[in-house]
């Protein structure tokens, strides 16, 4: 009785045919398989990115709470660190590429966000953002590559009410109409990385009334001409761009389809009409 189950396990068994023709398989699918999961492997400064900007807005979004809904500006006025009495996000300017104070570090531990991001310099910066300045002859990496939304501030170039446009702009919380399509940093190009703030101009979207759509300030294109924003209601996201103005770092009148698209995404993203 025995030796007959003994020959019926023997006779189902693998042999070592079966067992090689198996691990050949495996290894067909895996080298089928390499490139999908290669395309889809997350991109780490990307991801850090992301992260460093969602942590950033949560920062602005904490400021507001503990202030009775008030929002931290995104310039001064004449320079200063307040904008009608409201603290300025970050002081400061890159000129040139030559060395001035926000190239270093002073400026980020001034912030009234500071101690809202733990203290942490690396969060006001994109990791992929490798651009340099020139202090006293050294070079050394930009320590900021993020740039508030100047619609919390004056609003020239949207125009804001105050400089004859009707657009709006936000100085509270609760003055902000959509603050899924409001963004409030968005990380910009180094060629045109200056002050703290990031100019849109709205003219030109549909019911506005005016025509001639411009790009003043030009995001970043570090992610495979992609960069990323985070927005009032506290998520971020990559946005790819497609005109040549953005890709090219030459902001001027919108002149083709993909410019077109980049203003209209900047615009719609930025405020509404009051």
């Amino acid at each position: 009785m025995s030796s007959i189950a003994f020959k019926k396990v023997h006779e189902e068994a693998f042999t070592l045919t079966d067992l090689l023709a198996v691990i050949l398989i495996f290894g067909v699918l895996g080298m089928l398989l390499l490139p999908a999961l290669a395309s889809t492997k997350p991109n780490s400064a990307a991801f850090q990115c992301l992260q460093n900007q969602r942590q950033l807005v949560r920062a602005w979004q904490m400021y507001a709470g503990d202030n009775s809904g008030v929002l931290v500006a995104s310039l001064g006025q004449n320079g200063t660190s307040f904008y009608n009495a409201r603290p300025v996000w970050m002081t400061g300017n890159f000129t040139s590429g030559v060395g001035s104070e926000s190239d270093t570090n002073v400026d980020i531990v001034k912030s009234p966000l500071w101690i809202y991001v733990g203290k942490n310099a690396a969060v006001f910066k994109c990791p992929a953002d490798l651009s340099t300045v020139s202090i006293a002859g050294v070079l050394h990496p930009r320590v900021r590559s993020f740039s508030m939304s100047q619609v919390f501030d004056f609003g020239s170039w949207l125009p804001s009410a105050a400089y004859g446009g009707r657009w709006r702009t936000y100085a509270k919380t609760a003055d902000i109409v959509k603050p899924a399509n409001t963004f409030v940093f968005i990380d910009e190009s180094p060629k045109f990385l200056n002050d703290a703030g990031f100019a849109t101009d709205c003219n030109g979207l549909p019911g506005s009334g005016t025509s001639g759509p411009q790009i003043i300030d030009l995001p970043a294109i570090n992610h495979n001409n992609a960069a990323s924003l985070s927005f009032a209601d506290g998520h971020a996201e990559m946005h790819r761009w497609h005109g040549n103005l953005i890709l090219n770092a030459t902001g001027s009148s919108v002149s083709t389809p993909g410019d077109l698209d980049d203003f209209i995404y900047l615009a719609e993203n930025t405020t509404v009409l009051q």
